[in-house]
C-alpha cells in the first residue's frame, strides 16, 4: 500500500467520524448540526485532492527514478509541481489528464 493510500485512509476516516457526529446530533439539534456535515464533505473532498496529489507524485518519482537529478528529471517534476499548483477541485477529467500527461 501506498504512503497516500495511508494517508488518504486516515483523512477520509476523520471526514467519516464527523459525519457520524452531524447523524448523531442531527436528530437532536438539527440547526446546529449542518456545520458538521459541511466539515465532513469538506475534509472528504480535500482528502480525495490530497490523495491523488500525493499518488501522481509517488508513482512519476518512481518512474523517474532514473534519471533523477538529471536536466530531464528535474524539468519533470518542476512541471509536475507547478501543474499540482493549478490542481484544484479535481475532476475525474482533470484526474485522468494528469496520470495521462505524466504516467501515460
Amino acid at each position: 500500500m501506498s504512503r497516500s493510500s495511508i494517508t488518504f485512509a486516515s483523512s477520509i476516516e476523520d471526514a467519516s467520524t464527523l459525519l457520524a457526529h452531524f447523524d448523531a446530533l442531527h436528530k437532536q439539534q438539527p440547526e446546529n448540526a449542518e456545520v458538521l456535515k459541511r466539515a465532513g464533505l469538506v475534509m472528504a473532498l480535500t482528502a480525495w485532492e490530497t490523495y491523488v496529489e500525493d499518488r501522481v507524485q509517488e508513482a512519476v518519482q518512481l518512474r523517474l527514478k532514473a534519471v533523477n537529478g538529471s536536466p530531464i528529471g528535474n524539468f519533470v517534476s518542476a512541471k509536475l509541481v507547478d501543474e499540482l499548483k493549478r490542481f484544484h477541485n479535481p475532476t475525474s477529467e482533470k484526474t485522468r489528464r494528469l496520470f495521462l500527461d505524466y504516467l501515460q
